[in-house]
């Protein structure tokens, strides 16, 4: 039986280097851009919940329509990330510019739109009318809540019942508000505004990025061959960091995991059903190929080698790019709802959302910027050895 191998982590560093050999800051520049793409990406959730939920999936549609037509439908299937990411350093101003205002869209129909609804349908729950009473017919979420009077069942009815179509999410906001955990506020805060200042970030640095390829003149500059060398001896700060990466992958996971398991006790079984739907999703793609004894061996030899298995990384690709992207989606989305349960609720749904932005961000830099997605996904190493790399690069539109 074959030992362990280690191309792919090989190529990424060959990739990677040779990257710097061109611009010596361009890998940072890139990750620090991945990053605030991803969180720019949950404005979407976001400002969904507070508007409706229609919003979700016209962007989704949308999203799903142009990755089909660039990356072809299986691929966008088998790998969802490619609904938010387009493979090659250099995605085409065409694409950014989408993905620029499909991120817009709900941050503009509120503020335009839903805006004006808030000061009337917040009237409903300033009034005690029938407080305690009929808490019985409310979503299962928010019946505690009425139950010990933070808002009325009558307000939640007449908001519902006078809200228009565009502005139904107002009535969960507004009734959720009223009772959500204090740190659970501050989380929500934090979304309102970081991911405004993360999506104006993104925009300037499309900008900067854009003038500087238009005064450049090499405009796409290809990365320089690297030669191949020997790999050293891996010390123990390299044994670390690889570890901690398997850590990382794992605690992802179970963390996710735990969220389905927050869904079902707080009434929210279609969250659940969908949270659990992506977890196997993602689970079963692993199990189709490897076994968990496998995913203990690879990991083994990643910590002794210093670098990542060749079988960890297929390994762990549907983790990352399946059910990581579409649980983070779904969680921000959700995190209002379970906010009021209870202080672990609050306090396992920002730590998971953190370490999947985490997750997330590594995985598009290594499988789409570095444009090693293609190799890990179909298992063939020796398209590392066939061809040199040749990044997916866009020219200026």
């Amino acid at each position: 039986m074959a030992g362990p191998t280690f191309d792919m982590s090989k190529e990424a560093a060959r990739r990677e280097a040779a990257w710097k050999e061109v611009a010596p800051w361009g890998s940072v520049l890139a990750y620090v851009t991945i990053v605030l793409e991803v969180i720019a990406w949950l404005l979407i959730p976001t400002y969904a919940f507070v508007s409706t939920a229609y919003v979700l999936l016209l962007a989704f549609g949308l999203l799903l329509l142009a990755a089909a037509v660039q990356e072809g439908l299986a691929a966008t299937l088998k790998d969802p990330i490619l609904l938010f990411f387009r493979r090659g350093a250099t995605p085409s101003c065409s694409f950014r510019i989408f993905s620029l205002g499909v991120r817009l869209v709900p941050v503009v129909l509120f503020g335009f739109v839903v805006r004006k609804e808030v000061s009337r349908l917040a009237a409903h729950f300033h009034s005690s009318r029938d407080l305690r009473h009929h808490c019985t017919d409310l979503p299962g979420w928010l019946q505690e809540s009425c139950e010990d009077g933070n808002f009325s069942a009558w307000a939640y009815t007449e908001c519902t019942e006078t809200s228009a179509w565009y502005a139904s999410g107002l009535c969960n906001t507004l009734a959720g508000g009223t009772s959500a955990q204090a740190s659970a506020g501050i989380v929500l805060g934090v979304l309102n505004y970081g991911l405004l200042v993360a999506w104006l970030c993104l925009f300037f640095l499309y900008v900067l990025e854009a003038c500087c390829r238009c005064c450049s003149s090499d405009a796409n500059p290809r990365p320089a061959e690297c030669k191949d060398e020997a790999a050293p001896t891996p010390g123990w700060i390299q044994k670390i960091l690889v570890a901690k990466d398997i850590f990382v992958v794992a605690l992802d996971f179970l963390l996710d995991s735990s969220c389905v398991v927050t869904f079902l006790p707080a009434g929210h079984r279609w969250f659940g059903a969908m949270a659990l739907g992506i977890l196997l999703w993602s689970v079963g793609q692993q199990v189709a190929e490897n076994s968990l004894k496998t995913m203990y061996s690879e990991a083994v030899a990643s910590i002794s080698a210093g670098m990542l298995s060749d079988g960890f990384l297929k390994l762990t690709r549907s983790e990352k790019s399946v059910e990581a992207p579409l649980s983070l989606m779904l969680q921000v989305y959700a995190f209002p709802y379970v906010s009021i349960s209870s202080t672990y609720a609050v306090a396992s749904f920002s730590l998971s959302i953190l370490m999947s932005i985490y997750t997330i961000s590594g995985a598009v830099y290594k499988l789409l910027y570095l444009d090693l997605l293609p190799v890990v996904a179909s298992g063939q190493r020796e398209a590392l050895r066939e061809e040199s790399y040749a990044p997916v690069l866009h020219a200026n539109e």
